[in-house]
């Protein structure tokens, strides 16, 4: 018993320095250790919530999805599985004929011809190569929103329900 009580005050000592080194003791002292009793609480009783608020969230969030979808392919010209990064990234920069950008160079098969290819046939469609299309396409700004939506109902909604 002796030694796992010596442990936690090396390691609480050990944590000190680190929140002192990074600059966030204060951040630390007034906004987590305050919220540890309501943590606390929390993990004990759990967290209520009203199943068709739930439900009702879930339909809205489903709606949004399909009106993306369709939305997306409209504004492609064709109809596309717009939760597949290779055929996001086929209408993106076949169909479209987007700029890559933001693209690692090293993965590009031949960069003095400007080939849009990329090593086994794969483009990056990461939000950040989404981020810096938007202003040239409404397909990419449609993209990123389909992400959240998808991310808020596989992530938080789909497992409760």
């Amino acid at each position: 018993m002796q030694s796992c009580l010596s442990c936690c005050v090396q390691l609480s000592k050990h944590a000190v320095r680190e929140l002192e080194r990074l600059g966030m003791v204060h951040l630390f002292r007034s906004i987590e250790m305050p919220l540890i009793g309501i943590t606390l609480a929390m993990e004990r009783f759990g967290i209520g919530f009203v199943p068709s608020t739930l439900e009702d969230h879930k339909r809205s969030l489903k709606a949004r999805s399909q009106e993306l979808i369709t939305e997306a392919n409209a504004v492609a010209g064709t109809s596309f599985l717009l939760s597949s990064p290779q055929q996001l990234a086929e209408i993106l920069f076949e169909t479209l004929k987007l700029p890559l950008v933001n693209q690692r160079a090293e993965d590009r098969i031949d960069s003095r011809h400007k080939k849009h290819e990329i090593k086994h046939g794969k483009y990056t469609v990461s939000e950040e190569v989404l981020m810096s299309l938007i202003d040239k396409h409404p397909l990419p700004r449609i993209a990123l929103e389909y992400r959240q939506v998808a991310k808020m109902l596989n992530t938080f909604i789909d497992p409760l329900g």
